[in-house]
């Protein structure tokens, strides 16, 4: 998505590698498609799991030479000017994760100490704009980090994945009066989580289904969301919800209507909170809409019209199954989905219970 500003999938990202990367990384890019469409796309080119978990898994920058980089957002991972390594806590921080991964998975706790041993290391404050008191950390540098956490402990690094992209978010498309309030929660060290994966939107989680309300200050949400990671500690949540048939994003501080309903064990990763958030009339602020109402115009979700329908889904969809040749590849189940979801017309949406 930073490469091409475009909004891809899992697939679609390994076809961008494919055709750009180093002819180096098409066997493991070809292994990867294959094992993600079950065999319809790449091919399988490993025999020793080893030597796949090598390639996939390339010699990275020590940890203790880590360093923040301010330069661009996007900036490769290199010393910036006055910037220490990680926070001077990278490599001591990861390793005492580590000791207490396996531990968290066993219990389903959410590990709070360590987010917390995040936060004061400064690295939530640091991929703040500066004009937010944050430092700029580039996406690369940042991406660095997720490696480095995700090795010692994959639930942490999920849960904060998940916090700061909420926060960030937020930041970024709200007001500025609206914008300097989340990140001062965010410095403060308040908690975000994302609610924005319905339980059967399946990985469209930008294209709800969901309708809210008009109701007095803003508009009232009924339903629920999955996939919320670190749900049960946050403090604010990044929602989104089809507001006069267009995608809209709020955030929400966490009340009384917001329930966390349990969904059992995720076998890896059991200490990463996430549960089924249930929204009962939530109250989503108009102030706290992204963007406000009074700062521009709802535009056009530009996502369906990137899509078009290739013709053995539009005989599909007439009924006719026999038109694809492979009806259960996993771009015609996408396509038809996407396609059937864009074909609803505002008036015959399901309506919240």
């Amino acid at each position: 998505m930073l490469a091409t500003g475009v909004m891809t999938s899992k697939c679609g990202a390994g076809r961008y590698a494919r055709e750009t990367f180093d002819p180096r990384w098409h066997r493991i890019v070809d292994e990867s498609l294959s094992l993600r469409t079950g065999g319809a796309e790449g091919r399988r080119g490993y025999r020793d799991p080893v030597a796949r978990r090598r390639d996939s898994s390339p010699s990275w920058t020590p940890p203790s030479t880590l360093r923040w980089s301010s330069d661009d957002r996007t900036a490769p991972v290199r010393a910036a000017a006055g910037r220490a390594p990680l926070g001077g806590h990278g490599a001591g921080l990861a390793a005492k994760f580590a000791t207490t991964a396996a531990a968290f998975d066993e219990s389903a706790e959410v590990p709070r100490e360590n987010l917390e041993a995040l936060h004061a290391s400064g690295l939530d404050k640091a991929l703040l704009p500066s004009e937010f008191g944050g430092q700029d950390l580039s996406y690369r540098s940042y991406g660095e980090i997720v490696r480095l956490l995700s090795e010692a402990c994959p639930s942490t690094a999920c849960i904060w994945v998940m916090h700061i992209g909420a926060a960030i978010g937020l930041v970024n498309m709200s007001t500025p009066e609206v914008a300097r309030f989340y990140a001062d929660e965010l410095t403060a060290g308040r908690r975000f989580a994302n609610a924005l994966s319905e339980p059967s939107g399946g990985n469209l989680f930008l294209l709800p289904l969901q309708h809210a309300h008009a109701a007095a200050g803003g508009f009232r949400l009924t339903g629920a969301k999955r996939f919320t990671s670190g749900c049960e500690i946050a403090d604010h949540f990044l929602v989104n919800a089809l507001i006069d048939d267009q995608p809209t994003f709020f955030g929400v501080a966490v009340d009384d209507t917001i329930r966390f309903l349990p969904i059992g064990d995720t076998m890896g990763m059991r200490a990463n909170g996430s549960r089924l958030v249930e929204f009962a009339g939530t109250l989503l602020r108009d102030d706290r809409r992204c963007p406000a109402t009074d700062s521009a115009p709802a535009q056009p979700h530009r996502r369906r019209a990137r899509l078009p329908v290739p013709r053995c889904c539009r005989r599909r969809r007439q009924g006719d199954r026999r038109a694809c040749p492979q009806p259960r590849h996993p771009h015609h189940r996408r396509a038809a989905r996407h396609h059937a979801v864009a074909a609803i017309r505002p008036g015959d949406r399901a309506q919240p219970p």
